[in-house]
């Protein structure tokens, strides 16, 4: 499994993350009872807007600086890597005592950082509750210290791990032996010494800076210790009233803070306390079996669970899919969790059944290479193991939540396109509306003497994909309703299309007015505008709803006697997905490696055995060049084609179907047109898929019978035929001729 730093620092800390939440509700462990619950709302909603407008914007976060100095020859520490790892903490802890300092004792900072003070309680969730302006100031001032420093890469890594890690732990509400808490205090930062810094009077809040190390407090005369401080309230003296405490008021309390602003009394609200968790028989049976089948489901299907991994990972658009789990255990098991435990589990047959149709799609799907049916199918098995060990009443009530899990789902072959259209239609409608001059010939416009080309990065994925999530989960905390939960993911889309419209229209607009084409780098500046734009229509929106999950009565379920089929069907869907898997392993050892398939005809094929293909080059009249792809036994899916990268940079500016004729045979086509940017060179690209001797368009059909030809051992070519041509395309009955030979020599 290959992760990125990003991939394996989001495991780590949801890790960690997930077993101080479970710590915290347990009566044995809780520093005292957890009060204000409508505070986790707040609190995730931050994080989830911290997280993601950091992707968004910082293309490059510090470990990405401090790699590409190493690489550049530009980092100056030579020493010991042991050494450099010692070093690097106790720079990078002691710029961060003093980072924090001062952003308690500069007003103007204060009062972006105030809004972490004023969080009523400390918990795991206070860690991440940072104001989004916080965020764009301390981010570029790590940047800074990096380039500054040349620090190294491995101990920055480290250290970054482990101070989230720190972070969670010191903020968690939970309660050390007296005799562990005193030894580890005396060099680390502990949860009762980081209490006393979220004291409501400033002589509390002006302590404790420390991030992992006690000693710069100790050092510089600023720590308080737990022995002797006592700490009455959490938070601040101001900003503690319900109605100064929702997701609006928070993040306009920058805005709203005064100087001298003076203490008032608090709400009984704020001292009602969340009752822990108490485990019955019945729900500790569930949940161990739950978390069985998971994890028997997990190693399963762990190759579709890499590269599910994998793309979120390396694509900008689905890096808030790293979220998605963190918040399903949020909600259910701390938000919704008295509710939840007031139900009985029942285990449902109807479980069975739903996992039986996941594994068969998973299975459809691996055998014809299709990755979105794999990942589709692993979400309906999830679904079906909670619906078997669960039952369908308490499934179906908390089934806004459950649904979430579907934004795991890469979705860009769907919607990517047909964002990309939308986009260049908002361009034209635009340039209608204003009267601006315009050329349009595929996917690219002249606007005077302008040139655009609506890239996949133009389509809006990231924007429209991170209002949808923050809608639906904000959604599904405030509702019980899905339609309401779905309408308002609905206008979070929206919001995210009008905000991509906004932008490309606004560089579209200042560069006809200043006469020029700034540079795609410049594009940043707008895509933070357009983020604000879409955050604040999102924010507006939620002002204007409740922030609380509806108070309506829950009567208890009871206990009921399932029927011998619902009682065995957790068992019988862990039997499911063991056999399942094995079938796909048996099935799976029994193919041709692609060096040993004999090629159909006798020319110059190249075999590359790694993608267990074989690629036939034949050149035609002048500039006129088309290529024959055979796909061998086991092979990966074929790409599409385009120019290669080393022949310059080509963008795709036409997408469009052709039919071809000739000799009484008509063959359908796809037809690309690619330019090079900053140049009127343009290749195009005619090319379909075909099975023996039938020509195909469509990607799906193609992997459905080169698939059955797998199942069934049949020895039918598959494969791609692509033409590619320079300058302008040659009439379209000239392919045709090209493909009816090349299909009769297949």
């Amino acid at each position: 499994m290959n992760l990125s730093f990003a991939g394996i620092h989001a495991l780590i800390f949801f890790g960690s993350a997930l077993l101080l939440l479970i710590l915290e509700t347990l009566r044995r462990s809780q520093r005292e009872p957890v009060r204000g619950r409508e505070r986790w709302i707040v609190n995730l909603s931050l994080m989830l807007v911290v997280s993601m407008g950091g992707t968004l914007i910082f293309a490059a976060g510090p470990l990405d600086i401090a790699q590409a100095q190493q690489q550049a020859g530009e980092s100056g520490w030579n020493l010991p890597l042991i050494v450099e790892i010692l070093l690097v903490f106790l720079l990078l802890d002691f710029w961060r005592y003093w980072e924090h300092r001062v952003f308690h004792e500069v007003p103007l900072l204060w009062r972006v950082h105030l809004v972490h003070h004023s969080d009523t309680f400390v918990d795991v969730t206070t860690a991440e509750r940072h104001h989004p302006f916080e965020a764009l100031l301390t981010l570029p001032l790590a940047a800074m210290l990096v380039l500054a420093l040349g620090l190294p890469p491995a101990g920055l890594m480290l250290y970054m791990i482990i101070a989230g890690m720190s972070a969670l732990f010191t903020h968690a509400n939970v309660r050390l032996p007296d005799r562990v808490d005193r030894r580890l205090r005396r060099v680390l930062v502990t949860p009762s010494v980081h209490a006393i810094h979220h004291g409501s009077t400033p002589a509390l809040a002006d302590s404790n800076y420390g991030a992992i190390f006690s000693c710069w407090d100790r050092m510089f005369g600023t720590y308080s210790d737990p022995e002797t401080t006592r700490v009455d309230h959490f938070g601040l003296e101001y900003f503690h009233r319900r109605s100064e405490r929702t997701l609006v008021q928070t993040m306009l309390q920058p805005f709203l803070y005064r100087a001298k602003m003076t203490a008032y009394e608090r709400e009984p609200d704020e001292l009602a306390a969340v009752a822990a968790i108490t485990l019955g028989p019945t729900w500790v049976r569930a949940l161990t079996l739950l978390g069985l089948i998971l994890a028997f489901s997990g190693l399963a299907m762990w190759p579709t669970v890499v590269n599910l991994t994998s793309i979120w990972a390396s694509t900008e658009s689905y890096q808030y899919a790293w979220l998605v789990v963190p918040f399903f255990v949020y909600a259910m098991g701390w938000h919704y969790r008295e509710e939840l435990l007031r139900q009985t589990p029942q285990p449902d047959a109807a479980g069975l059944l739903l996992t039986a149709a996941a594994l068969l799609l998973w299975s459809t799907a691996a055998l014809v290479q299709i990755d979105l049916l794999q990942h589709i199918a692993l979400v309906i098995l999830l679904q079906g193991i909670f619906l078997a060990v669960l039952g369908r009443g308490l499934w179906l009530r908390f089934l806004p939540v459950f649904l979430v899990l579907l934004f795991m789902i890469p979705s860009g072959d769907v919607l990517e396109f047909p964002l990309r259209v939308l986009t260049l239609d908002m361009i034209v409608f635009f340039c209608q509306l204003v009267d601006l001059p315009y050329v349009l010939d595929g996917f690219r416009i002249n606007v005077g003497d302008n040139n655009y080309v609506v890239l996949d990065a133009c389509s809006g994925l990231s924007f429209v994909l991170l209002a949808m999530f923050l809608s639906y989960s904000l959604g599904s905390l405030l509702y019980r309703n899905l339609f309401k939960v779905v309408g308002l993911t609905m206008l979070g889309g929206l919001l995210g299309i009008v905000a991509n419209g906004l932008r490309v229209n606004a560089i579209v607009w200042v560069d006809w007015i200043s006469g020029t084409q700034m540079d795609l780098g410049a594009h940043q500046e707008y895509q933070l505008l357009a983020l604000i734009f879409m955050l604040g229509g999102i924010f507006l929106v939620l002002s204007r709803l409740s922030l609380e999950a509806p108070t309506e009565k829950v009567t208890p379920t009871r206990p009921v006697e399932p029927s011998s089929l619902a009682r065995y069907s957790p068992a019988a869907v862990a039997m499911t997905i063991g056999l399942m898997t094995l079938l796909q392993l048996f099935s799976g050892g029994n193919t041709t490696s692609g060096a040993e398939y004999q090629l159909p005809i006798e020319d110059d094929w190249v075999v590359d055995a790694a993608r267990k293909t074989g690629t036939l080059q034949l050149q035609r009249a002048g500039a006129f060049q088309a290529t024959v792809v055979l796909a061998l036994p086991g092979n990966e899916s074929l790409q599409t084609p385009r120019p290669t990268k080393a022949a310059g940079a080509w963008r795709e500016t036409r997408v469009e179907k052709h039919e071809a004729c000739a000799e009484q045979r008509c063959y359908p086509l796809i037809h690309t047109q690619w330019n090079m940017a900053k140049s009127d060179a343009e290749k195009h690209m005619y090319y379909a898929y075909h099975i023996g001797g039938r020509v195909t368009d469509s990607k799906l059909l193609y992997r459905l019978a080169s698939g059955w030809n797998r199942l069934l051992g049949r020895e039918e070519s598959t494969g791609l035929i692509s033409m590619m041509i320079d300058g302008d395309s040659p009439p379209i009955h000239e392919l045709a001729g090209s493909y009816s030979r090349i299909l009769q020599r297949l």
